[in-house]
């Protein structure tokens, strides 16, 4: 699997960047079962995989030969979490930027959506954005997942077509 060492000596120099520290956004995210929440929180959602976009737009213009999504050999994955026999006790969400999917070779969905995003929009013109789908999972939980919106409507989604549903067979 390719690894930013294997890309251009430029971007392979983005991993020492120093005094740079990881953002973290903490948003009250499905909080209650209620339309108004899932709505705020799918709103919220879509703010922020926009801004993240709008960074992998900013990494494209620095680093013009970064290769497209579906040539840079990642994979969908998503983050770990740790459960114990009643409950998640540790779950996070890692919202990387292209350079550090590349480093780690994987993303989830907002990762992958956004870079794919960027790329239709800085690479080629296209005003796709990230949509946020929310559906109501059989246990009761809410699970939101990041795909692609192109001119006309249409989704497309990286993730399934870097794995998604592979790694659920796992």
């Amino acid at each position: 699997m390719k690894r930013a060492k294997d890309f251009p000596d430029e971007m392979a120099q983005e991993r020492n960047i120093k005094g740079m520290r990881p953002a973290r956004i903490m948003a009250p995210i499905f909080v209650a079962n209620s339309p108004k929440h899932i709505i705020m929180s799918r709103d919220m959602l879509r703010g922020g995989v926009i801004g993240l976009m709008l960074e992998n737009m900013a990494w494209l213009r620095a680093f013009p030969k970064t290769p497209l999504l579906y040539d840079a050999d990642v994979i969908y994955k998503p983050e770990k979490r740790k459960e114990d026999s009643k409950r998640v006790i540790e779950y996070g969400e890692e919202w990387q930027t292209i350079p550090w999917v590349i480093f780690r070779g994987y993303g989830d969905c907002e990762d992958l959506g956004a870079w794919r995003a960027a790329e239709l929009r800085q690479r080629f013109g296209i005003h796709a954005l990230p949509y946020i789908k929310v559906r109501r999972m059989p246990n009761g939980y809410w699970r939101a997942h990041v795909v692609v919106q192109l001119p006309g409507g249409k989704l497309e989604d990286p993730s399934a077509k870097l794995g998604m549903y592979d790694y659920a067979n796992r």
